[in-house]
């Protein structure tokens, strides 16, 4: 799992970010939490992810982990599809249209 160097927080995540960190580092069970990731096919503008999906054996292999870049954290489902409204919302304003990667500066 790759995380965006600028990762995009929820309010709510903000005031948790390292037990999540914790808990996604050990694999753990965390309640409420979700990843925003760049999509995994091309139908998606970017994928929301709870990271107890993490715990299934699909992604153990490492090379669907290798996959997942995470550009942002959220606390709850919510916090989950304002973060990524407001990330469409913006790229969309500021380029006039969605190549949210390349809005980023990422590269791959």
């Amino acid at each position: 799992m790759v995380f965006y160097k600028h990762l995009i927080f929820g309010e709510k995540a903000k005031k948790t970010k390292y037990k999540i960190f914790r808990h996604l580092k050990k694999n753990d069970f965390s309640i409420d939490t979700y990843l925003i990731t760049f999509p995994s096919n091309s139908n998606n503008l970017l994928d929301i992810i709870s990271s107890n999906e993490l715990l299934q054996a699909h992604y153990k292999n490492s090379e669907i982990q290798d996959k997942l870049f995470v550009i942002g954290i959220a606390k709850g489902k919510d916090e989950a599809f304002l973060i990524v409204r407001d990330l469409i919302d913006r790229v969309y304003k500021e380029t006039g249209g969605f190549n949210i990667k390349a809005y980023l500066g990422i590269n791959n």
